[in-house]
């Protein structure tokens, strides 16, 4: 299908006793023209809605003519559950009339109530009761008749023939809207001047029988189809494109509809308009005639339509698009994690997406500790059956959705009748303490009553959340989580033996915990092992990805030698958007995590949030390094369509959420969000088994065989762009790049040359033949002579089956500076080596601001196979050494013992500012590679330990100033010693070419400890270094308990005049709060090795 043409149109004329019908889908909740489930038997007169806690909204606005006076009639029936829950309510989108239970605590009585009202999502409704009746009348399980009606004075309520509850009536409320919870309700009609009807015998649409014609100006217009941000090609889906017209006059009506579609990555906006000619009484659906079939992207659209002059409607939709391929499945390999999604019907069909994960907390379901439930006590009454205790009721969506089930169970006791014993650390409420040992006889029943439920629907079950994590069960009690295994096991696999029982969910540095759960029994009461693999703020090949994952493999094998594994929760940390339309800038970004901006750095383990591009390219990475591994499943978080909440953005930390949010507060899908989607689209037809992992000098990544018997390679350039061979038997390859965008590579003598980036790409060829090799640039060593300089040795191999004859040149692809020589000629025989140096200078004097340097290295020539030259490309890192430049005064820096008279000198003496507040420079203390929560033993962020500094320098010394907060402040017990609030200074006054920047100290590099004394009063500070006779600094202190604050001046004079440039570095120390020892050590520059290692200090340059 080339275009999306308006081919498929629907029009409804349903006549019985009306003059015309119109059709009236729900809104709010997800794409509701086709039912997420179907209708099934069960109603007062027919079909009944399938799914409880789910609110469904229809908008009526001028479809029912005045409704000062009206009634509403429907059958009823009380919903099993305990809580306090809304039935219906009808009001103006402001205020309304609801109708209520209150909860089994309460009577479950009817409450009829006028309220101020907000629609939060497809589960809950908030509200501010502005007055309300409480009925003495409990509605039953089974169906009775109830009616609502009312005038301008007063709101009556009638339950199975009587009047149970009254109401005086909102004043000058004209209701357009009705709220109802499906489970509820049947046979219902609305009735004003017209009547809307609803039974559930044609899914979940309503009908607008128009016995009194309205004026084309109350007709309506809108979209359907857009409301999980992934549409579908497939007409008979719930998630394709349509435009419904509702038409209520006596007239036939023709409607102009304009659009609008702004495309991120395939081209300049198509616009065009549709007109629609709509039949007296009746309701059109027609598709929307896209001008080009909708490709791989993220798309805005904007439509207005019209009738003559009047605008009927306008509306905004952001949306994209990942194709599937036309392929024969692999496994299903996919999930989205619970991540709190409350959207009915939120799941995007239109992927390859089949893994529901959920929780079951124990907590939750029998005794929600913060429910009054318990003979007006906090907590449920074990004794209530367990038809009446507070159930997951979105795991019951999911499955009768058809999805693939792992339900993640927790045994977190939230009441004192469940808890063995308690923990040390438990999170303690007002209604009570939640953890602790559960009484194991207890769990046990309520496993039995999940099994009871759930035999035969799900797949697999978790035993707990990242429990080595230490949030509920501590991380040293293993054999506690082993005999919970065990419960779990006996109940869940003994009532359903073909479930599987998978355990660890392991989190950070979990591989010994796993090991030891694994080796003191856990392993005989698992089928499979789970674990998360978060790596933000680093991406999987910063931190030695593929090397963790063969370690915890190896665990697994060593235990459970043949049990799947499974990857149930992973995301990553992506900036936001200022404009709904467009990612924000690398640059930018980069930019503002410098700058330590809040919106862009979270300063826990979150750190730095990544661009869109390259928080895509972590995700795809980490899936693929997953599944290399062995990994047979891979769940992503964050894929919740009410994510982000945070209106201003701006103002918030960031956090993980596949969609993203504008400044104004309208989400969209983001190119991350289509990253992740065509990695599921891509690998939908690869097999698992026998995979390959590429690990080639500058590339990494994959080959996968696929169900058509060919192959799928996905790979990517850690560092920068690099030049691969593939060698195959095909005439061409299809080129897929990480969002999408496809082109065809063809081959030439069973060689294709293609460049490859940080952004991950997929290779798909249809034989069985595909290898992948470097270029002719074999091998670089980088040997730096100085902060900014040094030299390339550069080792060539022609992979070519013909001599090569060309040229070798270098440039800069990040970063400014000198190559020489940049271009030198190059002849290879077949298979011949040689070896090029190239003088590198980087041409600035703050290297900090330059972030990860590259040179390119490019090899050109021409073939006597090909037509085209050939080009390869390799990016070379080029290692930098922090550098600040300070700025000579002309005059003395004089030292002062007021804070705010230090200050003032300091800026007169132009002194240069410095920050300890980031993430990386965290050494001791900072989370693991894989963390995904915070843990108290970790660095709490610049709020907790963090420091500003400024150094300015005359022609008699160098001067420091500190102002450290530091929330633990405590004095070392021993001295020398950094085991408390100790600053260290690290020098190296060696000349460059005389040991300047050389590992090992010598006569002049030195460490520098600094204790400061934690008095009101501005105290001579004590300092200590082995050679601190040599150094004759002066320094002093002064400490506000109350601000958590210390601050501090250091001088030192030189020692033979200004020298041109020192290396430098300065680190805080800090306790954990409220004992002795060293918690956190911050370090502006180098790293933990300083003490010993002076190669990681920065430099200081001085200059007038």
């Amino acid at each position: 299908m080339q275009r999306w043409l308006a081919v498929f149109v629907l029009s409804v004329m349903l006549v019985a006793s009306s003059d015309a019908q119109l059709l009236l889908y729900p809104t709010g909740m997800i794409n509701s023209r086709l039912p997420v489930i179907p209708t099934r038997d069960g109603g007062s007169y027919g079909k009944a809605f399938p799914a409880q806690s789910v609110r469904l909204r229809y908008d009526f606005t001028g479809q029912l003519g005045q409704m000062t006076q009206g009634k509403l009639e429907l059958d009823y029936r009380a919903d099993p559950g305990r809580r306090e829950t809304t039935s219906i309510v009808i009001g103006d989108g402001e205020k309304g009339i609801a109708l209520s239970l209150l909860p089994a605590s309460e009577g479950r009585f009817f409450v009829l109530e006028q309220t101020e009202y907000k629609y939060g999502d497809l589960r809950y409704l908030s509200g501010t009761k502005l007055q309300k009746t409480v009925s003495k009348t409990a509605p039953t399980l089974d169906w009775q008749r109830l009616q609502l009606k009312w005038d301008a004075k007063s709101v009556t309520l009638q339950y199975a023939g009587k009047t149970v509850a009254t109401l005086p009536m909102l004043d000058g409320v004209q209701f357009t809207e009705l709220y109802v919870d499906g489970w509820t309700v049947d046979q219902l009609q609305l009735v004003g001047q017209n009547t809307l009807r609803l039974d559930w015998e044609n899914d979940y649409v309503a009908f607008v029988d128009v016995t009194v014609p309205l004026t084309a100006k109350q007709m309506q217009a809108a979209l359907l189809g857009f409301d999980n941000f992934v549409v579908n090609r497939d007409p008979d889906a719930r998630d394709f494109p349509m435009l419904q017209v509702n038409n209520p006059t006596d007239k036939s009506q023709t409607v102009t509809a304009s659009f609008t579609v702004k495309r991120e990555l395939t081209g300049d906006p198509w616009q065009w308009q549709q007109s629609v000619t709509i039949p007296a009484g009746q309701s059109k659906l027609v598709t929307l005639a896209f001008p080009q079939a909708l490709g791989s992207d993220v798309y805005h659209l904007q439509m207005k339509v019209k009738i003559g002059d009047h605008v009927l409607a306008t509306d905004t939709r952001h949306f994209m698009h990942a194709p599937r391929r036309d392929e024969k499945a692999g496994p299903r390999k996919f999930g989205l994690h619970d991540c709190n999604v409350r959207a009915f019907g939120f799941w995007p069909e239109a992927l390859p997406i089949d893994m529901a994960h959920h929780y079951l907390r124990w907590g939750y379901v029998q005794g929600p500790g913060w429910v009054k439930d318990w003979d007006g006590q906090y907590g449920l009454d074990p004794k209530v059956p367990a038809e009446q205790w507070y159930w997951n009721d979105r795991i019951d969506w999911a499955i009768d959705q058809g999805r693939e089930m792992f339900v993640c169970v927790q045994s977190t006791p939230f009441s004192d009748w469940a808890r063995a014993h308690p923990y040390k650390h438990m999170r303690q409420y007002p209604w009570g303490n939640v953890g602790g040992h559960p009484k194991i006889d207890r769990y046990r029943n309520f496993l039995k009553e999940v099994a009871k439920r759930y035999t035969g629907k799900v797949e697999y079950w978790e035993v707990e959340n990242e429990p080595n994590a230490g949030g509920h069960i501590p991380a040293d009690k293993t054999d506690d989580y082993v005999e919970v295994c065990k419960a779990v096991y006996e109940e869940l696999k003994g009532a359903d033996p073909n479930t599987q029982i998978f355990g660890i969910s392991g989190t950070s540095k979990f591989q010994p915990w796993m090991d030891k759960v694994l080796g003191h029994g856990g392993s005989q009461y698992l089928d499979g092992v789970s674990w998360h693999t978060y790596t933000s703020p680093s991406t999987p090949d910063e931190i030695g990805f593929p090397k963790i994952i063969k370690e915890s493999v190896d665990i697994v094998k060593k235990h459970m030698p043949n049990a799947p594994i499974f990857n149930s929760e992973t995301g990553v940390v992506v900036a936001m958007r200022y404009d709904v339309d467009q990612a924000i800038p690398q640059q930018v970004i980069q930019q503002k995590v410098r700058e330590n901006d809040k919106a862009f750095v979270a300063n826990s383990w979150m750190g730095a949030t990544f661009d869109e591009w390259h928080g895509g390219a972590s995700m795809v990475t980490n899936a693929v390094y997953n599944f290399l591994g062995g990994v047979e499943k891979y769940v992503f978080f964050g894929w919740n369509p009410n994510w982000p909440t945070k209106r201003e953005w701006e103002k918030h930390a960031p956090f993980f959420s596949l969609f993203s949010v504008a400044a104004d507060g309208t989400r969209t899908p983001s190119l991350m969000t289509l990253s992740v989607a065509t990695l599921t689209t891509q690998m939908q037809s690869a097999l698992l088994e026998n995979s390959e992992q590429v690990n080639l000098p500058g590339v990494r990544g994959g080959l996968f065989d696929k169900t058509n018997g060919g192959k799928l390679a996905i790979i990517w350039a850690p560092s920068g762009e690099e030049s691969v061979l593939f060698k195959t038997d095909a005439a061409q390859l299809e080129i897929v790049d990480m969002l999408g965008q496809t082109r065809m590579l063809n081959v030439s003598h069973g060689i294709a040359v293609c460049d490859v980036t940080e952004l991950p790409m997929y290779v798909h060829v249809k034989s069985k033949q595909l290898e992948i090799q470097n270029g002719p640039i074999e091998n670089v060593v980088v040997k730096a002579n100085g902060p900014a300089s040094g030299e390339c040795e550069i080792t060539l191999r022609n992979p070519m089956p013909y001599m090569f004859d060309g040229s070798f040149s270098v440039s800069w692809q990040r970063g400014q500076g000198s190559v020489e020589p940049a271009m030198q000629r190059l002849q290879l025989d077949r298979n011949q080596s040689r070896t090029l140096k190239v003088r590198y200078q980087l041409d600035t004097d703050e290297t900090q601001t330059v972030d990860k340097p590259l040179l390119t290295l490019t090899v050109s020539g021409n073939s006597p196979m090909m037509d085209d030259t050939l080009l390869f490309h390799s990016a070379v890192a080029i290692p930098t050494r922090p550098v600040a430049t300070v700025k000579l005064a002309t005059s003395p820096v004089r030292l002062h013992q007021s804070q705010d008279a230090m200050l003032i000198a300091l800026k007169s003496a132009d002194a240069k500012v410095l920050k300890l507040n980031r993430l990386e420079q965290v050494k001791l203390g900072r989370p693991p590679a894989l963390a995904s929560l915070h843990d108290p033993a970790w660095w709490g962020g610049e709020d907790e330990l963090s420091a500003d500094i400024q150094l300015a320098a005359d022609s008699e010394g160098i001067v420091l100033y500190m102002d450290v907060k530091d929330v633990a402040a405590r004095l070392p017990r021993t001295w020398p010693s950094v085991k408390g609030s100790v600053v260290e200074l690290f020098f190296d006054f060696r000349k460059p070419g005389d040991g300047l920047g050389d590992p090992v100290y010598g006569n002049q590099t030195f460490q520098v400890l600094i204790k400061p004394e934690l008095t009101a009063a501005v105290t001579d500070a004590q300092v200590w270094s082995p050679q601190r006779d040599r150094l004759n600094a002066t320094c002093f202190s002064q400490y506000d308990a109350k601000a958590d604050r210390y601050w501090l001046v250091y001088r030192m004079p030189w020692a033979g005049g200004v020298p041109e440039v020192i290396g430098f570095d300065v680190a805080i120390n800090a306790a954990p709060e409220g004992k002795a020892g060293r918690k956190t050590q911050m370090i502006l520059f180098g790293d933990a090795t300083n003490a010993r290692n002076a190669a990681a200090f920065g430099q200081l340059v001085f200059k007038p």
